[in-house]
This record gives C-alpha cells, sequence and structure tokens, in this order.
C-alpha cells in the first residue's frame, strides 16, 4: 500500500477559517483532509504546544511525529496495533511527547501504539510502516518545527520554522525574503514540475502545482505570525494566495500574491506523444501582465497592504523580456513583480548560477 502524494497543486477554496476575536489561525474539520490543510493544522497546534511548553519552563521530552495518509480506514486494517484517538489535535495542552500519528483531518488520528522517545525511532517505524513518502509535520524540540510536505525520503530538505515568543509581525519585506528562500530551496531546481525536461514542458497545471507547493511553504514559514489562504474569491475572480497577519503591530502588513507560469510550449493532453504547440513571446508577455491588473485590483478591493506578481519562469535561457515589459506597469500601479526562474537540468543551472571566468582562462599558464 502506498501513502505517498507527489503532487501538491491544485485550488482548495477556503481551506482555512479564522476564530472569530482569535488571532490563532485554525482549519475547518469539514476542509481538513488534504495534505495542505493537514500540514497548516498541525504546525499550528505544535506550535501552540511548543509555546505553551515554553510559558511553563518545560523542555519537550520527546519528538512528535504527524503524518498524513491517504485512508485511516485501510491503514488501521493492516496495522490493527494501532490506537484511534479521536481527539488528539483538539488541544494544544494534550499530551503529544513521543507521540507518532497517521490521520487525514486535523483532529483525530491513529497512534504508534508505544512512546518514541527520538528521531531515530521515529524514522524507522515511518519506513518500517510505508509513510516515509508521505506529508509529515514534526515538532523537534519546544524551540524548532520541522516540515517535510512529500515525506522525509523526499529530494528536498524540510521547512525549518524556529518557534520563539518574541516573533516579529509578517510584513511585505518577510515575505519577499520567503519568497525568496522558496525559490531558492524548492523551486529553482524542481524536477516535479516537469513533464518532460528535455521538451520543456510542465506538468498539466503548472500554476496549481507550483501555487499548492508555495502555499504549503508559506504555511509553514509563518504558521506562528500568519494566516495564508489560497483560492478566495474576490469580486469576479480568486485570489491565488493571500497572506493575513495574526501578530498585530505597527510593521504588520498583509498582501496578495498572483502567480503566472511563463512557458515556451504547451503540455500535449490529449495526445502524449504529439509535438507541444509553442507559446510566442508576447503571449507570455500578455499573460504576465494580465497578472499586474489581477494583483492590484485584489489587493485594492481586499484593502492590503501589498501586491505581488510572481512570475515562475520555465522558458529556456533566463530572459528578461517578460520581466522589463512588466515592469513599468507593475511600477504604476504599484505592485511588487518577482521573477524565478525553473532550470531543466542540473547543467543548466550550474552554466548560469556558476558561470566559469572566461577571461581567467584565455590567460596564458
Amino acid at each position: 500500500m502506498s501513502q505517498a502524494r507527489t503532487d501538491f497543486g491544485g485550488a482548495l477554496a477556503s481551506v482555512l477559517e479564522q476564530v472569530a476575536c482569535s488571532t490563532t489561525p485554525r482549519v475547518s474539520v469539514a476542509d481538513a483532509c488534504t495534505p495542505e490543510s493537514f500540514i497548516a493544522s498541525w504546525s499550528q497546534t505544535l506550535s501552540e504546544h511548543a509555546k505553551d511548553l515554553r510559558k511553563r519552563g518545560t523542555p519537550l521530552q520527546a519528538p512528535v511525529v504527524v503524518v498524513h495518509i491517504e485512508s485511516t480506514g485501510e491503514f488501521s486494517d493492516q496495522y490493527r496495533n494501532w490506537i484511534h484517538r479521536r481527539m488528539l489535535g483538539a488541544s494544544h495542552l494534550d499530551k503529544y511527547a513521543g507521540v507518532l500519528a497517521v490521520g487525514t483531518a486535523s483532529i483525530g488520528c491513529y497512534t504508534y501504539p508505544a512512546v518514541l522517545q527520538d528521531m531515530s525511532s521515529c524514522e524507522d517505524e515511518l519506513r518500517a510502516h510505508n509513510i516515509q513518502s508521505s506529508p509529515t509535520v514534526v515538532l523537534a524540540s519546544d524551540t524548532k518545527l520541522l516540515i517535510w510536505p512529500q515525506g522525509i525520503d523526499s529530494e528536498y530538505s524540510p521547512i525549518e520554522i524556529p518557534l520563539s515568543d518574541n516573533v516579529a509581525p509578517v510584513n511585505l519585506t518577510t515575505i519577499d525574503d520567503a519568497l525568496s528562500q522558496f525559490y531558492k530551496l524548492v523551486a529553482q531546481q524542481n524536477t516535479k514540475w516537469w513533464k518532460d525536461r528535455t521538451l520543456r514542458t510542465t506538468v498539466e497545471q503548472p500554476e496549481a502545482t507550483v501555487q499548492g507547493d508555495l502555499w504549503i511553504y508559506l504555511t509553514g514559514t509563518f504558521a506562528a505570525v500568519a494566516l495564508v489562504r489560497l483560492e478566495e474569491v474576490s469580486g469576479n475572480g480568486r485570489r491565488d494566495i493571500t497572506v493575513y497577519p495574526t501578530v498585530k503591530g505597527p510593521d504588520a502588513q498583509g498582501a496578495v500574491l498572483e502567480l503566472k507560469t511563463l512557458r515556451d510550449v504547451r503540455t500535449p493532453v490529449k495526445n502524449p506523444a504529439s509535438t507541444p504547440i509553442k507559446i510566442s513571446l508576447q503571449e507570455n508577455i500578455d499573460w504576465a501582465c494580465s497578472g499586474v491588473q489581477q494583483s492590484a485590483a485584489y489587493r485594492d478591493s481586499e484593502k492590503l497592504d501589498g501586491a505581488f506578481l510572481c512570475l515562475y519562469d520555465f522558458c529556456a535561457g533566463n530572459i528578461m523580456d517578460v520581466e522589463n515589459a512588466v515592469a513599468p506597469h507593475a511600477s504604476l500601479y504599484e505592485v511588487i513583480p518577482r521573477r524565478y526562474w525553473i532550470t531543466a537540468s542540473h547543467e543548466e543551472y550550474r552554466k548560469h548560477f556558476f558561470p566559469l571566468n572566461t577571461a581567467a582562462s584565455d590567460k596564458p599558464i
């Protein structure tokens, strides 16, 4: 039985619900069966648990590991010695140290029948139960939370979230920094966003795929200070990602993020073996510029502080044409444009980011 899920893209409507008169973001139970909402909810619950431990001066005695699986019914049929705890997750004040749990929602899990004292034991059990490739949230200490969106055996490093009582509010600068980190750690050499790198064809829904991965990253990164929502309705459209501060302060700022992908070719869907249809430079420019209008309109209608246009560029050559075309429009409407080039091979990555000094190599030895 495989519990793995590798594609996190897709529009999720109203995934997070904010509790009235509270700065703590919560996930609606009705929407809490996706890996994305599972990660968001458990990140918050375990962050609150760590905060309570720090308040009481009690260190975490053993790690806490929570794993999203596709079906608790199938899992419990296969592993009958696991304990069904229907209320686990309902309160951050519960006893979590040494718990290894699997589930689909923010409340209610099956837990391993023994307390696990260290990370090595947890890792052994993840592999023994074939869930090493499933989305995993780990409270490693009362000051560190780790998230593996695609499981501990993923090729990507975990999202590491330092937990502290002295958290600064989210603002446009910290959002921009998080976007840069997402690019470096997840996007820059992402192999899962390509269908065929030699043809430069992406997965069939590249924007939804990037959106899902970015939403998970931002949710984890800002778990203590912001509510990150996906695909909210705004007028006649939908905002891709919206960041709302939950820690208040004079520097706190919210923003809308509009995502656009730039591609050389369309991905064949009906006939995968057919020759990909080319996308012109002007089409990419028009597509990107429409994002300026969308992000500015969403920002103003929702009275947010900022708007980001995030261009994920899958085109060959890392050319600046689209970026240059977008710039004057973005400036006019005070939209923050960012372009992130996605390399199709390690050779392409090396040549661009680590170019050789040809002038030095031409000198006689």
